[in-house]
């Protein structure tokens, strides 16, 4: 899996397996920030660093999100923050389409 679009193929495919796994409850934020963030470095020596760009725009809203839920000290997102995070998946996983 040398060739760089595999490469790509293989880093989106790992993104939408987290944020499946997050939907499904089988992964915390914290997690899920952390396997988007890693993977969106990867990205950029594989892809349009544009594309990397704007994915890790959309991150950093996650990571807001992430942030504040960490210092809180709970176990679990309010419904507030669950409403973000889904619509802020949405945009994610529609960024991801473009590829």
């Amino acid at each position: 899996m040398n060739e760089p679009n595999a490469q790509v193929a293989a880093l989106v495919h790992g993104m939408q397996v987290a944020m499946q796994d997050f939907e499904t409850g089988r992964l915390r934020i914290d997690r899920l920030a952390w396997e988007l963030k890693s993977r969106i470095a990867a990205l950029h020596r594989f892809s349009d660093p544009s594309w990397a760009e704007e994915l890790k725009s959309i991150w950093n809203q996650l990571e807001m999100v992430n942030a504040f839920f960490i210092d809180s000290g709970r176990e679990v997102l309010t419904n507030d923050e669950l409403k973000e995070v889904k619509e802020i998946l949405a945009e994610f996983s529609s960024a991801l389409s473009v590829y």
